[in-house]
């Protein structure tokens, strides 16, 4: 059974938990997760299930939408609620202030990530140092806000905002940058993530519904098949001698391919089909011999 599942993780659990749970209820399924969410957040937790575990990268590239709340005039270690209060100042913003911090913050940037992430420094986990008390210069990383709209602002301190970005995204960081803008300092004190990739929340379901369809034995009425869930990338045809060659892992060349998109540029990554089956991830090279697709995942 390959494929991904459209996962609810509420709040109290890490991603990692959801995980386990699942593998427990789901022998003997090889089972994993794209795009962690903190164990206080909850929201779209992509699982992927037998071979599509080796596309979880792909699927955490996706853009990602999530809903937070951001306290005001106070500053916390971990830059959520969960952290320990290290400053607090008073709050002397009125709503302009607010929206103005908030939408300057949108386009290509570089954030700093936090301390308490999962980054490795030196092979340890960054949390693992900052609970020893010790800070390490983090390189800033390329991100991207798509978009960040305010939903609703309580004075004196409440502010609630859905954003829009690329992987990679600390939305807590941004909280505590917006904060740092205002003045005033935040942190984040709420976070669903409704979106990853073509997986929304709507169609999320909780682990007691799928234990109980994986008893009824309708699980796969729940299971996206890789290819659907990899919608973002192109797809090419291959003919039955490209056909052999990509089960070979073998480059594709013009005379193995029947059709391919005009717009890709060298990296992309594409789907690779013979007829209606998905047979493998590829991508777009350049070589001595001339442009080719190289397969990366093969799933047949």
């Amino acid at each position: 059974m390959d494929g991904i599942i459209n996962m609810y993780k509420p709040a109290g659990m890490t991603s990692n938990d959801v995980v386990m749970t699942l593998r427990r209820r789901l022998k003997p399924l090889k089972v994993g997760h794209a795009g962690t969410l903190d164990p206080d957040a909850s929201g779209v937790l992509p699982i992927c299930l037998g071979k599509a575990t080796r596309v979880a990268q792909y699927i955490v590239d996706g853009e990602k939408v999530y809903i937070a709340e951001m306290t005001l005039g106070i500053v916390t270690d971990t830059q959520d609620a969960s952290g320990q209060v290290i400053e607090q100042r008073p709050i002397n913003v009125d709503v302009d202030d607010i929206y103005d911090a908030a939408y300057s913050f949108k386009g290509k940037q570089q954030q700093v990530p936090p301390m308490y992430s999962a980054i490795k420094h030196d092979g340890v986990p960054l949390y693992k140092l900052a609970r020893r008390g010790q800070s390490i210069v983090r390189t800033p990383r390329d991100i991207e806000i798509y978009d960040i709209s305010i939903l609703d602002i309580q004075f004196p301190d409440r502010v609630l905002f859905k954003v829009r970005c690329s992987k990679g995204t600390y939305i807590r960081t941004l909280c505590h940058d917006i904060g740092q803008k205002l003045g005033c300092g935040a942190h984040m004190s709420y976070l669903l993530r409704t979106q990853v990739a073509n997986f929304y929340i709507k169609d999320s379901v909780d682990l007691d519904m799928v234990e109980q369809m994986y008893r009824q034995g309708t699980l796969g009425d729940i299971i996206t098949p890789i290819d659907k869930a990899l919608a973002a990338f192109d797809s090419i045809y291959v003919n039955r001698e490209g056909y052999e060659r990509t089960l070979n892992g073998s480059s594709l060349y013009k005379m193995h391919v029947e059709h391919v998109p005009q717009d890709l540029s060298i990296g992309d990554i594409v789907k690779i089909y013979y007829n209606d089956e998905f047979l493998a991830l590829g991508r777009l090279s350049e070589q001595d011999t001339g442009k080719c697709v190289k397969p990366v995942r093969v799933f047949v």
